[in-house]
């Protein structure tokens, strides 16, 4: 009796990870696919989108130490009058925002009555 052996497809082939890079710094040129790259060296897009993945993966995992946005930004509150100066009679009703940003500098006053709009206008001012 003589033993039967089925091979199917071609065998599972393993890439150096300097071939993987080479890839994927030809797919980052100007005006080359992905597509066309994996073609030209024999290979399914999808495996090379996923070594794209995965760079993109890493260098951001080497980025995360950095912080993101958004923020907390520094507020910084002035007293208007001296702690030991009299205190008058009368008070401001204004609202002063103050913004910097850059050589930018955004002074705002508004009355206690428009701090819902003041809102809205900061919100789409610091986008």
């Amino acid at each position: 009796m003589t033993d039967l052996v089925i091979q199917r497809g071609r065998p599972r082939r393993t890439h150096s990870e300097q071939f993987k890079q080479e890839l994927v710094a030809q797919c980052s040129q100007p005006g080359m696919s992905l597509a066309c790259v994996a073609i030209q060296h024999g290979l399914h897009p999808n495996l090379l989108s996923r070594w794209l993945k995965e760079r993109i993966l890493r260098d951001q995992s080497l980025v995360s130490t950095a912080p993101t946005s958004p923020q907390f930004v520094p507020v910084h509150f002035e007293p208007s009058q001296p702690a030991d100066a009299p205190k008058s009679k009368t008070v401001s009703s204004k609202i002063e925002v103050s913004i910097d940003r850059g050589e930018l500098r955004i002074v705002l006053k508004v009355d206690p009555s428009q701090l819902s709009d003041l809102g809205t206008m900061l919100r789409e001012l610091l986008r």
